[in-house]
Parts: C-alpha cells; structure tokens; sequence
C-alpha cells in the first residue's frame, strides 16, 4: 500500500468511527481540502494543515497539572489515588467553565469515547444495541455504577502540541510520554491519573485506576467496560476481578 492509499484508508477509519473533519484534519495533521477529496475518492493534492498565524504561548499552569496528575490524589489529602475535575479545580483554582468546556472539546464523553474503542462501525452498532443495554440492565438491578476505563494520548485532543511543549517541562518527561488512564461513567464522571509511557501501558496502571475506582465507590458495584487491548487482558487483572466481587469486567 502506498503512502497515498495508507492515507486515504487512515481518514476513512477515523469518519467510520464518528470523527468529524476537522478533528480528522488535527488527528492527520491535512487540511480540510485533502479531507474531504480523501473522503470523495478524488485524487488530493496532499497538503499540510497551516500552522497558526501567532501561536499561543503555553502557560506554564499546565506544565504543573500534568505533574500534579502523575501524583495519587491521596499525597494531597483526598480519600482515593484518582484525579476528578472538581479535585483540580480546587488544587489550581481553574475557572470551572473553562475546564468542564476543555474536557467537552477533548470529545471526553462516555458515548463518543465508546465509540472510539471500535475501528468498525458495525461492531460499535453491535455491542450498543445488543450488549450494553443487557449490561445496562444489570446495573439497573444492581443499582451500581457503569464505567468505561480508557487511556487517551495527546494526538487525541485538540491542540496536542500544548500537551507536548507542556510536557516538555515536567521531569517526568524523561520516562516517556504522558497517557490519561481514568474511568469515565456513564453519566460523563471522570475518575484518572496521567503515567508517563515509552509506548503501551502496562497492567499495573490499570490495575491502579481499577482499584482507585473501587476507593471511589466503596459500596457500589462496579460494571468497567475495558478495552481488548493487551494491556487489559492480563492474568493479573483478571486475578483482581475475580478477588473483587464488588467489580464486574467487559472486555469490548
């Protein structure tokens, strides 16, 4: 396959699974020409999305919460190890609206981040028409609480190159690169730490999501739809589901 075609087939991938244009553009780093001749089966003249006229400067805020997020929530008081909105707001006095609108524009939705575990459409259709509403069901029943754990790198959001000059300045950065891993609810709480990987993550920060989400809910059952990645399908962490009545897995 050439480079044209491995293209075409990147951007066609990304619009099954719901991305829009000019989040393909972000994602590809294309202009929104090349896009859509891609999505029509043209010929494009392949060109690169323009840089801004006046980038903005970093603020050196981010730079200290992507820090404080490699830290449990526990080493600042808090009963549990994970980072929620309301906690970052009250250790960095964040202007609420501004957060809550950057995690709405980061696409951190429990619905659109279900969506972005599946590079077919039909499958994304199958498992939300004929798997979740039986899961859903049960959590009815159970009157417990339904999660989706998920781990998103900055080439995800928008404006990932803020992430990457603001990691730049964290110590950590020398580990390797910054990956949320947090739990998102069905009503769109989200629960996580930031780790700092060379390439895949590893078991045992999903094991430490997992358990700060059982610190979180103590007396609530938990049903966490996981990724069928590598990662979340260790003997490990089905060791730890099965010691845990409390947590109930579903591997998408």
């Amino acid at each position: 396959m050439d480079d044209a075609e491995a293209l075409k087939e990147k951007v066609l991938t990304l619009r099954r699974i719901g991305i829009t244009t000019p989040e393909i553009c972000r994602e590809l780093g294309l202009d929104a020409n090349t896009v859509i001749a891609l999505l029509m089966g043209d010929e494009p003249q392949i060109l690169a999305s323009p840089p801004p006229s006046q980038p903005k400067k970093i603020s050196p805020l981010l730079s200290k919460i992507l820090s404080r997020l490699s830290e449990p929530a526990s080493t600042y008081g808090y009963s549990d190890n994970l980072w929620t909105p309301s906690r970052l707001i009250e250790q960095f006095n964040v202007p609420r609206g501004t957060l809550y609108r950057s995690i709405k524009k980061a696409g951190l939705t429990f619905d659109r981040r279900l969506r972005c575990q599946f590079s077919c459409r039909e499958s994304y259709r199958w498992t939300a028409t004929e798997v979740l509403p039986h899961i859903q069901a049960r959590v009815k029943d159970y009157k417990g609480l339904l999660y989706l754990l998920d781990a998103i790198r900055p080439y995800e959001l928008p404006h990932p190159e803020h992430i990457w000059s603001a990691s730049a300045d964290c110590d950590e950065a020398e580990i390797g690169n910054p990956v949320l891993i947090y739990g998102i609810s069905s009503s769109n709480r989200i629960a996580g730490q930031v780790y700092w990987c060379r390439k895949q993550i590893f078991s045992e920060q999903v094991l430490q999501v997992m358990q700060g989400l059982l610190d979180m809910h103590p007396n609530r059952k938990l049903f966490v739809l996981t990724s069928s990645k590598r990662s979340y399908r260790t003997r490990v962490i089905e060791d730890f589901a099965e010691a845990h009545a409390q947590l109930h897995l579903f591997s998408l």
